[in-house]
């Protein structure tokens, strides 16, 4: 089970494929707020550091899809599937 939800995206500039911010739930109270905003960089950093993040299809799901990243071309993309295609794709998670 994933030790953080990620519920909420800040896209960049309107631009649907690349996601620059991160609104994070702490599922494990690891943290002090058990909600925080994370930069793209750091939530890679996480990823590679093998901590599990999740996100749900709709709001009253029970369980949470993996997020992965998928490194194409030499740039890592942070998804919940890996399509080879170079784009951010974490649903349709609310703008922040």
């Amino acid at each position: 089970m994933p030790q953080f939800e990620v519920i909420a995206v800040r896209h960049e500039d309107g631009d649907r494929s690349k996601i620059i911010k991160y609104r994070i739930k702490d599922l494990t109270s690891i943290w002090a707020s058990p909600i925080s905003d994370m930069e793209r960089f750091d939530l890679l950093i996480r990823l590679n550091a093998g901590i599990t993040f999740g996100v749900r299809e709709n709001p009253t799901d029970n369980d949470l899809i993996p997020v992965i990243r998928e490194n194409i071309n030499g740039h890592e993309y942070i998804k919940t599937i890996a399509n080879n295609i170079p784009a951010d794709n974490l649903g349709n998670l609310p703008e922040f």
